[in-house]
């Protein structure tokens, strides 16, 4: 909607006040610093189009799907593979519930990550830096 294109007119402003600086400085700026402006501009159009692309980029479903199926049969067979290493029942129970509870957290930081640019409290606040730079 018209939160995507909040950058692009950012931009065209930018660049209309560059190009008008004659007419509103006092002291016009020298061209080389003139350049440098445009070409900062461009490059973060560049940087919101890459940021575009991820976002717009789809995950494939059968990748994930079976990332997680592989997950939670290792994690559940891990403590039948570690028994014959660790016999006493303590110190298996530690180490399994930390390396699992290390890769289930893993799991749940890669579904955060899944879409950081959204609505949630964790997701990047694009339109609050975007506030920033236009104040």
């Amino acid at each position: 909607g018209s939160n995507e294109r909040a950058p692009l007119v950012l931009s065209i402003f930018l660049r209309t006040s560059i190009a008008s600086h004659v007419e509103n400085l006092e002291e016009p700026l020298d061209v080389n610093k003139e350049l440098k402006l445009l070409a900062c501009t461009s490059d973060f159009l560049k940087a919101y189009h890459g940021l575009m692309k991820i976002i717009t980029t789809p995950f494939p479903f059968p990748l994930v799907q079976m990332t997680r199926t592989f997950l939670f049969v290792w994690v559940y067979s891990l403590p039948f593979a570690l028994s014959s290493d660790i016999e006493e029942i303590i110190p298996l129970t530690f180490v399994v519930f930390f390396i699992t509870y290390g890769f289930i957290g893993l799991e749940f930081v890669s579904m955060e990550l899944d879409d950081p640019f959204g609505k949630d409290d964790n997701d990047f606040d694009a339109m609050g830096l975007a506030r920033v730079v236009s104040d």
